[in-house]
């Protein structure tokens, strides 16, 4: 077994989680909260950043570049930014992919997930077909 460089393990270096339960906010709302409680967490993290990848939702409306806007709000400059399809398996495989190119040559990776369960509730309610 070959040895790895210390220098290229991945780990999780900045944890950031929000949740509101008063207001309707969008998934980007959510991952901007969560990205700067990370980025308070983990001093320097913000400035490592090169990709920032969103993981699509199926059950709550999205902006058309979420990870354009998200990068914008949290001042992220010349950042690669790209959005995932929807999928069960597509956060793990972002956590992958970002672990393989953290342990190859690329230093900074982002991921960013979010659904917002009391937009969907909010939404049901209000386009519930009548009970027959």
């Amino acid at each position: 077994m070959s040895q790895s460089d210390p220098s290229r393990i991945p780990v999780l270096v900045g944890l950031g989680q929000s949740i509101e339960r008063e207001k309707l906010v969008s998934i980007v709302d959510l991952t901007e909260t969560a990205s700067y409680a990370a980025f308070e967490d983990a001093p320097g993290l913000r400035e490592q950043i090169e990709r920032l990848t969103t993981v699509s939702v199926i059950f709550s409306p999205t902006p058309k570049a979420p990870s354009r806007e998200l990068a914008a709000r949290l001042e992220l400059l010349n950042v690669e930014c790209e959005s995932t399809t929807a999928g069960g398996n597509t956060p793990q495989w972002a956590v992958n992919r970002a672990a393989d190119d953290i342990s190859g040559d690329d230093p900074g990776a982002w991921k960013s997930e979010a659904s917002t369960l009391r937009e969907i509730q909010e939404k049901g309610a209000r386009n519930r077909a009548p009970d027959l």
